[in-house]
């Protein structure tokens, strides 16, 4: 296939001269955000968009978070996918070794690619290319109730695990209620980038390449110590991490670990102005544990483009404008509560993002980011960590042994 050249779509961007001006073509976009009413800036955008390219009209195609990465898959083998999808980082990298989508390398040059912050980049390599546009970065960042903290007699945040547990528990015999902090222990993908940090708290990068050290006396404490915290109450099992956001903006939880958390917190708490928010949350490094390590995971979301796209070149004039321009990053970025995906954002959105929760986790959680084992084998490894820390969490047998049924049918995988 020949290069679809950056250029043509930069200039068709920003001039409103489409590739082909004989007659409007449609692009279909599908997308989980506006599905959820934090996210639903992304209309006008899309309106913005059709704007400045009058030759182009977008199809919005909503489809909910937990169902989008098979929809594509499913219209993909029926022939007929949408041209733009938006998925999590590691699901992009999933679907890319299907087949079913573009590398970004065919569809944009280097000077465009060079716009974005490099972890973010990074985070949807599939082998030698990349599998989409790192599109809303969103990720996962320790924040601390500082206003609880303060309640409980503390100070300031955690810096260990240890510390952690301490003030969960002064939080539990405080205020029953209080849950301790925000915990995906689900079945799925996007509850294994949720446990994944604090597993590698224990166990460093437990699986990368075709290594997986699942079984480990590291990883035999830290499934003890998730155990722990089900048994004692200081977090809720079997909840979607969506689901501690209406708490945690209602005050019930002492430590969150989630990603746009100043935008999921105003859009469950319609009361909570900027100044409470800021008066109320901090973000912080996560607590290191044995191996002293301050980690981070990423729970961001991409663009990608159909490799079966028959308008491919409007499908990229939508994805560039989606990530790099001002109208995404003030209207839709912004208020949404992501990260700005791309190095110049102070230059395109002025007075945008300078938040102290968002500087926060730049500073603590971009640069300690660990990516998981993305690739062809990454739904399948997912679903065997978790369901290994299910049994931990639901029964009392011996977290070794458990770990020992789980740890050859992950090397199986990874091989």
């Amino acid at each position: 296939m020949k290069r679809i050249l950056l250029a043509l779509a930069v200039l068709g961007l920003f001039l409103g001269t489409g590739l082909a001006r004989a007659g409007q073509v449609e692009i279909s976009f599908m997308n989980w955000s506006s599905t959820e009413e934090v996210m639903r800036p992304i209309l006008e955008v899309i309106k913005d968009f059709e704007k400045e390219n009058p030759g182009i009209k977008v199809k919005n195609v909503p489809i909910g978070v937990g169902d989008i990465r098979n929809q594509f898959m499913v219209m993909d083998l029926g022939g007929n996918p949408p041209d733009v999808v938006q998925l999590h980082g590691g699901d992009a990298i999933y679907v890319y070794h299907t087949g079913a989508l573009l590398p970004v390398e065919e569809v944009f040059d280097k000077a465009f690619t060079d716009k974005f912050i490099e972890t973010f980049y990074e985070e949807t390599r599939a082998d030698d290319v990349h599998a989409g546009i790192l599109w809303g970065p969103q990720t996962l960042t320790f924040v601390c109730n500082i206003q609880l903290l303060k309640q409980l007699g503390y100070s300031e945040p955690p810096k260990t695990l240890i510390e952690m547990e301490e003030m969960m528990k002064k939080g539990k015999e405080t205020i029953p209620d209080l849950i301790g902090f925000q915990l995906d222990t689900t079945v799925r993908t996007i509850g294994f980038a949720h446990v994944w940090s604090f597993m590698n708290a224990f166990e460093y990068e437990v699986i990368k390449g075709k290594v997986s050290k699942f079984n480990s006396p590291a990883m035999v404490e830290f499934g003890e110590w998730i155990r722990r915290m089900v048994k004692l109450g200081y977090t809720l099992p079997g909840k979607r991490f969506g689901e501690f956001r209406p708490m945690a903006a209602n005050g019930r939880v002492l430590f969150c670990f989630d990603g746009s958390h100043k935008g999921q917190m105003k859009a469950f708490n319609k009361s909570l102005t900027d100044a409470d928010y800021d008066a109320m949350f901090q973000a912080s490094p996560l607590p290191a544990g044995p191996n002293g390590k301050h980690l981070a995971a990423p729970d961001d979301h991409s663009l990608a483009i159909s490799r079966k796209s028959r308008n491919k070149e409007a499908a990229a004039k939508l994805v560039a404008f989606l990530s790099t321009t001002n109208s995404a990053l003030s209207k839709y970025h912004n208020p949404c509560g992501f990260l700005p995906p791309i190095k110049d954002y102070r230059a395109v959105a002025p007075g945008c993002f300078e938040d102290a929760s968002r500087q926060g986790t730049l500073k603590f959680a971009v640069p300690n980011v660990v990516i998981p084992p993305y690739g062809p084998n990454y739904v399948d490894i997912a679903q065997e960590v978790m369901t290994a820390v299910q049994e931990i969490i639901t029964t009392d047998k011996p977290v070794k042994a458990i770990l020992d049924a789980y740890q050859p049918k992950i090397q199986d995988i990874i091989k």
